[in-house]
């Protein structure tokens, strides 16, 4: 079985670093480690069978990438691979149908290459210039699947601050083109359980893939002595997923340690967040980290924390990407109780006692006094439970067995 990946991912992740340092807004690094472990699963069970064929997810010139041309690059990601990372021009309108036309191109390439063989072509979101290109494909390659990475539903993709009435009309428009292509696929991974209860109405075979690590990377080595009660949050910064609210219950309590933020997002956001820095010294936010920069953060951090709450529709049709992150580092791990949070994860991460935000706080200050040999068993018991369920090896089998099924009779895994 030849499998070709269709995604946003970057080459390495020195070229991440590169683009972030070329760009005033944050680059989508947890979808890009999403991608390499899913490749990474893949490389586990079908060595020298995966293509990559990449468009780098970045945003626009010139609000959100100081560059007009993206260049392309060969490469391989194993001795056998031979990937491609397409050139584009990076201006709205005229991007999505470059990519497209990279997209199309690639694959009629590599499906000439292995014209003989069953293939999978896997599409990390619901894009339509990546999705339109592998429709066509299939119309005259009968012995090809489409297995459709769903990652967000396609009413929360481009969400933007920089330029909102331009994006609401790509939510749009994608959203409509995406309805009428989502019939074509074979197969599908979603993050949550009740996005294959809204999507998948032919009822095709499916996986839920909420997270996916690489062991390596987990913090091994964790001196709960000498760590400090500094509580930590990294990612996304928009009003809607809770972070000024956190805050502002977090200055009304006496908590003997700092608040350390990082990231970027809505423009009023930071300007509450920096106001409330102003207000306590023990609020510090640092900006827009770079991956290793904020790894560093977290390993110096006591508690690590999501303030998204369950109040809206979307935390249904989502599983936070820092969840997976947080958990890797043996730390204890703070949030609401969300709804496309699956129950096998409660004996891992603390949840408030109750839904609001002076409970969430309340939560922090018990995490904070509980004793190191707690610390450490958690710790212990939570890193088991990855390795088991959440590597990329398990999880790389889950999608064994459904490729397994795209050319057998059986329907659910």
């Amino acid at each position: 079985m030849k499998i070709c990946f269709i995604g946003g991912l970057y080459y390495s992740d020195d070229y991440a670093v590169e683009l972030q340092s070329d760009s005033p807004t944050m680059i989508n690094i947890a979808a890009h480690k999403f991608q390499w472990n899913l490749i990474k699963g893949l490389d586990c069970h079908f060595p020298g069978e995966i293509t990559i064929l990449t468009n780098i997810f970045v945003g626009s010139f010139p609000h959100n990438l100081r560059k007009i041309f993206v260049k392309g690059k060969k490469w391989s990601h194993d001795k056998f691979a031979r990937d491609k990372s397409f050139a584009f021009i990076n201006l709205p309108i005229i991007k999505p149908l470059n990519k497209m036309v990279n997209v199309l191109f690639g694959l009629v390439n590599w499906c000439y290459e292995n014209r003989a063989e069953q293939k999978v072509v896997i599409v990390y979101s619901l894009y339509s210039p990546f999705i339109i290109p592998c429709v066509l494909l299939k119309k005259i390659c009968s012995n090809t699947k489409i297995c459709l990475v769903v990652p967000d539903l396609p009413n929360n993709m481009y969400i933007d601050a920089n330029t909102p009435i331009f994006n609401k009309f790509k939510q749009f428009f994608n959203t409509k083109i995406t309805k009428l292509l989502i019939k074509y696929a074979d197969s599908f991974v979603f993050l949550t359980e009740s996005m294959n209860n809204l999507l998948n109405k032919k009822r095709v075979p499916y996986i839920v893939v909420e997270g996916i690590v690489d062991v390596e990377d987990a913090n091994t080595f964790v001196d709960y002595q000498m760590l400090s009660n500094d509580i930590l949050y990294t990612g996304a910064l928009f009003t809607k997923y809770g972070i000024i609210e956190l805050l502002e219950a977090f200055v009304k309590t006496s908590y003997f340690g700092k608040f350390i933020v990082c990231g970027g997002g809505e423009k009023e956001c930071i300007d509450k967040i920096m106001a409330l820095e102003k207000k306590d010294e023990r609020i510090e936010y640092k900006g827009i980290v770079n991956r290793e920069q904020a790894l560093l953060f977290q390993k110096n951090a006591g508690i690590l924390v999501n303030p998204r709450n369950d109040l809206h529709e979307f935390t249904k049709y989502s599983f936070p990407s820092k969840t997976m992150e947080y958990l890797l580092t043996g730390k204890p791990v703070v949030m609401f109780k969300l709804a496309g949070v699956s129950e096998e994860y409660s004996d891992y991460i603390y949840y408030p006692d109750r839904p609001t935000y002076s409970s969430f706080v309340d939560k922090l200050i018990e995490v904070s006094g509980i004793t190191v040999q707690e610390k450490v068993a958690r710790s212990i018991k939570t890193l088991e439970f990855l390795e088991k369920n959440k590597s990329v090896d398990a999880q790389g089998f889950k999608l064994v067995k459904l490729f397994t099924t795209l050319f057998t009779s059986e329907k659910r895994l």
